[in-house]
């Protein structure tokens, strides 16, 4: 009986060992999943969760350039943002961003171009030739999505047009995201 009595408590002692370790583990593993949740990896705080509503954004619209989206209310646009450079550029800015801003471009026809020439040699003038870029959809539009040091987003063709958009450092990705997703062209 005392064989008996020794195993038990020693099953007992090893319950408790590995309980504990459970309990220290999760403890440690949780605590560290909300540390700095309240900021992305940029450092710019999320929008407030009333804002978070992409229902409730406002609607940016042009007919003459063919396309839409929405954008949170401390956003503004910008039509022109790059001044005459590209056929038509619109920027969304906000005081929660600095400096940083999502961007719409039709650079207009491309003419014989391939959508993927077209990228890299827009990207190769913006020093951006290191880019990661691969094949994308973007709300069921075909295009390529772009990840680079200064700016991070897609480029779609559409009637022989190539539409850019992207957001620059400085923009919480889950605003960017939430435009992006809103993006579409309008069917005239």
């Amino acid at each position: 009986m005392e064989n008996q009595k020794g195993i038990s408590a020693l099953a007992v002692i090893i319950i408790i060992v590995v309980i504990t370790l459970i309990v220290v583990v999760a403890f440690f593993s949780f605590a560290g999943l909300n540390k700095g949740g309240s900021q992305d990896d940029s450092g710019v705080v999320p929008i407030s969760k009333n804002e978070n509503n992409i229902s409730k954004w406002n609607v940016y619209r042009t007919n003459q350039y063919g396309f839409e989206f929405k954008f949170p209310g401390h956003g503004k646009v910008n039509d022109l943002y790059f001044g005459n450079t590209y056929a038509f550029a619109v920027g969304v800015t906000s005081k929660n961003w600095g400096d940083g801003a999502v961007v719409v471009i039709d650079h207009g026809n491309v003419g014989t171009m391939t959508l993927s020439e077209f990228v890299a040699k827009d990207l190769g003038g913006q020093g951006e030739s290191g880019a990661i870029v691969k094949e994308a959809e973007l709300n069921g539009y075909k295009g390529v999505s772009v990840k680079g040091k200064n700016k991070t987003g897609y480029y779609l063709l559409h009637n022989l047009d190539v539409y850019e958009l992207y957001k620059t450092s400085g923009v919480a990705a889950g605003d960017a995201d939430k435009i992006f997703s809103s993006f579409k062209f309008i069917e005239q």
